[in-house]
């Protein structure tokens, strides 16, 4: 979940997919699908990340294709 933390702050900070890619040692394809999941939930980038772990991972798995979980 850390990792998905960072990859919101750096992605609310206008970084790019290569740049936050990088940062996070993620495939830009990997970042891409996270961002594409949690904009497809509808919720604001700042109140997902005052989610706790469990409910945010758990509105991932609603939103979501099946792609393999987060590792932290």
């Amino acid at each position: 979940m850390q990792k998905l933390r960072q990859l919101i702050r750096l992605h609310s900070q206008e970084k790019g997919t290569r740049v936050i890619a990088s940062a996070l040692s993620m495939s830009r394809t990997t970042v891409k699908k996270y961002l594409s999941r949690l904009k497809e939930s509808g919720m604001p980038f700042e109140e997902v990340l005052s989610l706790r772990d469990k409910d945010l991972n758990e509105l991932l798995q609603e939103h979501s294709c099946p792609l393999k979980k987060i590792k932290t």
